[in-house]
């Protein structure tokens, strides 16, 4: 239907988006990426791109389509991949069919490409806008970074997660199509949380309190998520083994039986290996966490700014938000803002040592120490 609709009916993606979200119980989209697990599944560009574009819906298998050197287009030329002699899967999609997806691509690219109307131009050079919370405020909804927008007179961070997934999808994830914050109100809240939590008299207090309420979790090893690898590790271990001892079975090496169990060993040892990958990166993280007295002095030692956040510029106060790696994220239902900083150890304001990350109300100490946090609301009462 999809490839009917785009090739035959001569729909767009967006159409073809709002159409299949409309029901999604009828269509129901496919697994959700990473970035977009906040929002739940629906359909968006991305699913429907890569549909039209494989060609594995023929009924051919299809090799040599990615090219993985560096410097290296991604997809190569369709004349240079190896189709198989015969259909090897049920066919989904008529060859004939799928060849007209090049087609139609070709000739959006040739409308995109005319000459466009003559538009008014702008005599005089608008000087550089600075937006001073640049990548640093996010959506709680989708947790995509907003961008910055300047509208009658003033700096504003408004997520467009419509323009990604499309109207329809938003809808559907009950995100909404406009979600906008005014730069001021969000700069005016960090200002007030560096003033207390980074440079305030009573930082190291607040500190000491959080790092007391977190003590007894340190103790707690091997997390429970090592304790799952590795278990998982012994599960992998004994399924190697029965593979190898359905090899010994059969001396024919072109037998079936024999090339599923190779098969299933080399998809069992990359498992292993990513799991004994991630497990030497929690036990080397876990080793470098600094003790309650170091976090202490390091933040101690950072020297009082808040006369300078007052003065600063915007360029100056963009420079000093990217050392304490400031961030936020806006949480529009709820109306609230949720701050962070963080100490970095390869950038340290005071020239420390350590990889040190100053720990917050909600104190998480899974590799060395979490973000400082703190949720306030996003306007004042």
């Amino acid at each position: 239907m999809i490839f009917e609709d785009y090739c035959l009916r001569r729909l767009g993606l967006g159409e073809i988006i709002s159409k299949l979200n409309s029901n999604l119980a009828r269509y129901p989209p496919p697994s959700a990426n990473p970035a977009d697990e906040m929002l739940g599944k629906t359909w968006n560009r991305s699913h429907l791109w890569g549909m039209l574009r494989n060609p594995k819906y023929t009924g051919y298998n299809v090799w040599g389509r990615h090219d993985k050197r560096p410097g290296r287009p991604r997809i190569r030329p369709r004349e240079q991949w190896v189709w198989s002699a015969t259909p090897t899967h049920p066919v989904v999609v008529p060859k004939e069919l799928f060849d007209q997806v090049d087609d139609r691509a070709r000739d959006n690219m040739g409308t995109a490409k005319e000459a466009p109307a003559a538009y008014p131009t702008r005599r005089t050079r608008r000087a550089g806008r600075v937006y001073v919370l640049r990548g640093r405020v996010r959506c709680a909804l989708c947790g995509r970074r907003m961008e910055g927008t300047h509208q009658k007179g003033s700096n504003y961070y408004r997520c467009r997660v419509n323009t990604i997934r499309g109207n329809s999808a938003a809808r559907v994830a009950g995100h909404p199509g406009a979600l906008q914050i005014k730069e001021d109100i969000v700069l005016d809240a960090v200002l007030e949380f560096m003033d207390r939590r980074l440079f305030g008299p009573e930082r190291l207090e607040r500190l000491r309190e959080e790092l007391a309420r977190a003590s007894g979790d340190q103790d707690d090893q091997p997390t429970e998520e090592l304790k799952r690898l590795r278990g998982e590790l012994k599960d992998i271990d004994q399924a190697l083994h029965r593979q190898s001892l359905r090899m010994e079975e059969h001396d024919d090496p072109r037998h079936p039986v024999v090339a599923l169990a190779k098969e299933r060993i080399t998809e069992l040892s990359t498992r292993r290996k990513t799991i004994e990958d991630t497990i030497r990166a929690n036990a080397g993280h876990q080793a470098q966490t600094l003790q309650a007295h170091e976090i202490e002095a390091v933040l101690g030692a950072i020297p009082d700014l808040r006369d300078t956040l007052k003065s600063a510029t915007a360029d100056e106060l963009a420079e000093i938000l990217e050392t304490f790696d400031v961030t936020a994220t806006y949480d529009k239902p709820n109306r609230a803002l949720e701050l962070a900083a963080t100490l970095n150890a390869h950038r340290p304001p005071d020239g420390g040592r350590g990889n040190l990350q100053v720990a917050g109300e909600r104190f998480d100490p899974i590799c060395d120490l979490g973000p400082l946090e703190q949720v306030i609301p996003a306007w004042p009462a």
